[in-house]
């Protein structure tokens, strides 16, 4: 009866244990699983707030590059302008120049046989000389508004038939007209070939 009693005892012992083992397991898992959902849901919000910084930074970084694209067009369109201005500063300084030189030659005749002579059937008369050097500057004017947006073609093709009711133009063109216009692309080059057509309308030209 002994024996009994004490593997009786022992039993139920062992039961009691086992049950307050599974009951301690049920609630290490429990646990556990609170824990896991736990991990799962900062996981997931880490991720996100990972995601979302590497969305900013993108869009960060377009915004920089369209902001170098930027800049970097306005500093193209400003040397372009800086560009501009500084070759039309040059060209009016060389029409300048060109200006007080025939203006030296006009009053100082001696100064104007240092310039290659007109070619013309007979030599010119002082006179005459310092007309075509005068006539010389008028169509250098007009080839300055061409050249600047002054004067439209139209209206500067009106302009060179108003210089053509000189006969002095008239005869400076058809001495110098070959030699122009055989040179080689300058600024004048236009204002040369819209001089040429208006003179073949003259009655009397070749």
């Amino acid at each position: 009866m002994a024996t009994v009693g004490e593997a009786t005892i022992l039993g139920t012992e062992w039961l009691v244990d086992n049950a307050a083992f599974a009951h301690a397991s049920e609630a290490s898992l429990d646990r556990s699983g609170k824990v896991g959902q736990t991990f799962s849901a900062a996981n997931a919000m880490f991720s996100g707030l990972a995601l979302l910084a590497v969305a900013t930074t993108v869009l960060m970084q377009r915004r920089e590059l369209r902001m170098q694209r930027a800049e970097l067009t306005h500093l193209r369109q400003h040397n372009g302008r800086s560009n501009h201005e500084l070759h039309r500063t040059a060209e009016a300084m060389i029409r300048g120049n060109h200006f007080e030189l025939i203006r030296l030659a006009i009053e100082h005749p001696h100064l104007a046989d240092v310039w290659p002579a007109f070619r013309t059937a007979a030599p010119l008369s002082e006179e005459r000389r310092a007309q075509f050097l005068y006539a010389n500057l008028v169509l250098s004017h007009g080839a300055m508004a061409l050249g600047s947006g002054q004067l439209s073609e139209s209206e500067l093709r009106a302009e060179i038939r108003h210089y053509f009711r000189s006969p002095v133009i008239v005869e400076f063109w058809r001495a110098v007209r070959l030699s122009r216009l055989s040179r080689p692309i300058i600024p004048e080059s236009p204002f040369d070939r819209l001089m040429d057509l208006e003179f073949h309308r003259l009655p009397g030209s070749p």
